[in-house]
């Protein structure tokens, strides 16, 4: 139990020092152009959407996902992708990864998952890998998922981001080749209709309102 501990705030420890490269373009550069720092990086990848690799616990998972949501962020379109590819590979995909983790029962492990999930998705490479999993596509879209407001907001930013970006696929605007268009683009309308009906669906805020008085 005390190694196991160790272990843990070990990873929390490394976890923490990647914070710093997050915070600039420069220096996730800088990591990810070094082996030692891809390395890092294919950890982060594995604690935050390979859990069945990592052996992380909820706590891990989530730190995990907020810091890659800061990464992706950062490091602009494709830089970090053949780093999330590589570390999956094998075990599961892109999508699958978020949707297991968009099914866990801890709703600040799901808002992590969101939040990540919404910076991905403003990439057309990102968009493009969650739509190919229906599922995925329909929990994001499902107002009747998340009840509780954070994880519900979270809900419809992902929504918001997704639709936006499967916009300028169907359209043209983003680069994409013919299979990609050919998915994204029939799941447009169910987008549009998910963020027109917003967080909580059509009336669900009055009746969370109605519930709180």
């Amino acid at each position: 139990a005390l190694e196991e501990a160790r272990d843990r705030e070990l990873v929390r420890s490394t976890l923490d020092a990647m914070v710093g490269f997050a915070l600039s373009r420069a220096g996730l550069g800088a990591l990810l152009a070094d082996p030692a720092g891809k390395d890092l990086a294919s950890r982060l990848v594995a604690f935050a959407l390979d859990r069945d690799a990592s052996g992380c616990d909820d706590d891990i998972q989530e730190q995990a996902l907020v810091i890659l949501a800061r990464f992706v962020q950062r490091a602009g379109e494709g830089l970090l992708k053949p780093v999330i590819f590589s570390t999956l590979r094998g075990s599961k995909t892109l999508a699958e990864a978020f949707h297991t983790a968009l099914s866990n029962p801890e709703e600040n492990l799901r808002c992590a998952a969101y939040e990540c999930l919404e910076v991905v998705v403003r990439s057309a490479w990102g968009a493009a890998e969650i739509c190919t999993r229906e599922k995925l596509v329909q929990r994001v879209s499902d107002a009747s998922v998340e009840a509780e407001p954070s994880a519900a907001s979270w809900r419809h930013k992902c929504a918001c981001s997704l639709l936006a970006t499967a916009r300028s696929i169907a359209e043209g605007e983003a680069a994409a080749d013919a299979r990609v268009v050919e998915i994204v683009t029939p799941l447009v309308p169910t987008l549009q209709a998910a963020v027109k009906a917003g967080p909580y669906g059509s009336g669900g805020q009055a009746r969370v309102e109605s519930e709180a008085v």
